[in-house]
């Protein structure tokens, strides 16, 4: 997350379901269907992004299903699951903690 003076929380128990356009960061722990267009998103292990989506970098810890395009990172956590059309730059993927990740550039 590089912006901190925008951020955005859809917390735990909140579901939101259309378009969002967000310019800062957005933190997702419940849950979001529809359009995103953000900044830097960052999905919690509890939360679902099920969306078509533009984003600077992603960062999933819980579930992702639809489309993304990011311009930067799509990082995929341990606990993360991702499905779907991925278009990114870097794609970091964290096996274990004591491995680390696999590093693929698309």
């Amino acid at each position: 997350m590089t912006d901190n003076a925008n951020l955005s929380i859809i917390d735990k128990g909140m579901t939101i379901e259309g378009t969002i356009k967000c310019d800062g960061c957005l933190i997702i722990r419940g849950i979001m269907q529809g359009s995103l267009n953000a900044g830097d998103v960052e999905i919690g292990e509890e939360g679902s992004l099920l969306a078509e989506t533009k984003a600077r970098s992603l960062v999933v810890g819980g579930t992702y299903k639809g489309k993304v395009q990011t311009s930067g990172e799509l990082v995929v956590l341990r606990t993360g699951i991702c499905e779907g059309e991925l278009v990114c730059h870097n794609l970091v993927i964290f096996i274990d903690n004591t491995v680390g990740y696999t590093y693929l550039v698309w």
